[in-house]
């Protein structure tokens, strides 16, 4: 039985029974069918909402039909006749293993990893979770869901049969990704009391915030060594082809075409123009404000000139083992890192390094935070949508950068800490 030919004929009714018996268990490709519908979208032959609507209801409906399910049954039956309908012990064990993990929040992002959205209604009625909790999670991550898969199919057309495992397979790292994060803000908004008060007392007994400061960029350095390593490796072996023209592609179905100036001014914060006062806006911030002067000027120094060289070498060594590809429109794009992303957020995020390293007040830091990030976020649309890097580029660059930068951080703490332990030895004397 072809679901997508039933699609055809009956629409909105397949979606919401489909999306119902799919969370019951019975294992039905709905990702595919929810794609398909989005195509439909796309072709005029759905609507949108009505799309999105049956198969938000027919999730909805279907998840809390297996969690009534599983509070009226108790995990004796389960472990019992389980593995009959692919519910057995191992993969009630392995679903709760994850919400010892990440907590009631993963029925949220459990829609997008395969094998976790047939089990969750049922452990979660097993488990005995409030049905207000359960519902409220359940139904926010089904919206979201079948939102994902409806859109991305109505954005890539029929691009969409091409790219859809791809997508699934992105989407669940994605998804395990927010978990982590929902996961986080929650405790932190949880246990934010004691953790102010840990954070104080650690500051209390530290002659300064240096310990704080090595500890994150020290650890910073040593992921994101993890994933340059990755992101190499990916581009050697050309598997970066399909993630180019996937984001591209829905980038360019995303924002119209009338967005040009406005792109070409978000590629500006890469420009030399912005860049070199930037720099000696941190250079008179360090002059005027910092107590360790000399050695924040040669570190600035540094960070700057060896970037440019970093920058340098990396382009050439990469460019002499596997030239780049041509972009969509035909032009040849600068080389792999792409150097736009990594100088401009190398530079952009020192200088809010260095701003915020004297600066008193909490909010100054998240605001200089956020304007780093939603200048690498700007920076990396506006090169795609131009069409004068490819995605691959950018997030190469952003991950190189960020390897230099925490590596030069890490490393200016040490020194600072190191000189101000010196001198505190010589007062002794």
């Amino acid at each position: 039985m072809d679901l997508t030919l039933m699609m055809d004929q009956y629409g909105y009714w397949v979606l919401f029974f489909a999306l119902l018996f799919e969370l019951i268990a019975f294992g039905l490709p709905t990702e595919v069918l929810m794609g398909y519908a989005g195509v439909l979208v796309y072709q005029g032959k759905l609507g949108w909402f009505p799309a999105v609507l049956a198969a938000g209801v027919g999730s909805m409906v279907g998840i809390s039909i297996a969690y009534w399910i599983g509070a009226r049954l108790g995990a004796p039956f389960f472990h019992r006749y389980g593995a009959k309908v692919h519910l057995g012990p191992d993969r009630l064990e392995k679903v709760s293993h994850w919400f010892s993990l990440y907590g009631d929040k993963l029925i949220i992002v459990a829609y997008f990893i395969p094998g976790a959205r047939h089990v969750t209604g049922y452990f979660s009625g097993i488990t005995r979770i409030p049905f207000y909790k359960f519902a409220t999670y359940a139904y926010l991550g089904a919206a979201l869901w079948v939102f994902t898969f409806v859109t991305l199919g109505k954005l890539l057309g029929p691009q969409w049969v091409h790219y859809h495992q791809l997508i699934s397979k992105y989407l669940v790292m994605g998804g395990i990704f927010i978990g982590i994060l929902l996961m986080g803000v929650y405790l932190y908004h949880r246990y934010k009391g004691a953790l102010v008060a840990g954070a104080k007392q650690i500051m209390r007994h530290s002659p300064t915030e240096a310990k704080l400061l090595i500890i994150g960029s020290g650890g910073g350095f040593f992921i994101l060594v993890g994933v340059m390593v990755g992101v190499i490796e990916d581009h050697l072996t050309h598997e970066f082809t399909v993630f180019n023209s996937v984001n591209t592609l829905v980038l360019h179905s995303a924002l119209s075409n009338n967005l040009t100036p406005l792109m070409q001014g978000l590629a500006n914060v890469a420009s030399p123009v912005v860049l070199l006062p930037l720099a000696m806006i941190s250079l008179l911030w360090i002059l005027l404000r910092d107590q360790d002067k000399t050695l924040e000027v040669i570190s600035l120094g540094v960070v700057v000139a060896g970037g440019v060289v970093l920058e340098e070498a990396l382009q050439y060594l990469f460019f002499r083992i596997t030239p780049p590809p041509l972009l969509h429109n035909g032009t040849l794009p600068s080389a792999f890192p792409g150097e736009h992303s990594l100088m401009s957020l190398t530079i952009w995020a020192f200088t809010g390094y260095v701003i915020a390293r004297r600066s008193s007040n909490t909010g100054v830091k998240i605001l200089l935070a956020l304007l780093v990030a939603l200048i690498a976020v700007g920076l990396g649309l506006s090169r795609v949508y131009l069409g004068v890097q490819t995605p691959s580029d950018i997030l190469a660059g952003y991950v190189f950068a960020g390897v230099w930068l925490t590596m030069c951080v890490a490393v200016l703490e040490i020194l600072r800490e190191l000189r101000g332990f010196g001198q505190s030895t010589r007062h002794l004397r």
